[in-house]
């Protein structure tokens, strides 16, 4: 489901497979846990994410309120995941990053 690791400063939380109601709880809690466990900049990569659901985004979302700047999401820019952002309009309020790299190096710079 998920796969938390370090990167630089950053907390790297990978999506695997699908992000829907039945893990979207998961996701805030490993958002929040790294939140407060470390304190430093959190990357949520969703390169190896097949679905996004409308909970997936709740999720997301309210994790940007939250954190701000302190929050990177990584999504491809092709595919059904990005579409869904799209489609919806968040790609600029969740400031997304096409690439897990480029956000590491990113969320190290403003940290």
């Amino acid at each position: 489901m998920f796969t938390v690791s370090q990167h630089n400063d950053s907390s790297v939380i990978a999506v695997q497979h699908d992000l829907d109601l039945a893990t979207t709880a998961s996701l805030g809690r490993a958002i929040a846990h790294a939140a407060l466990a470390t304190g430093s900049r959190i990357v949520v990569s969703l390169v190896d994410c097949h679905y996004c659901d409308a909970s997936g985004l709740r999720v997301l979302l309210a994790a940007k309120s939250q954190l701000g700047r302190r929050l990177s999401i990584v999504v491809p820019r092709v595919g059904s995941v990005r579409r869904i952002f799209e489609l919806t309009e968040l790609t600029e309020r969740l400031e997304l990053c096409d690439d897990l790299d480029l956000a590491v190096i990113s969320a190290a710079a403003s940290g």
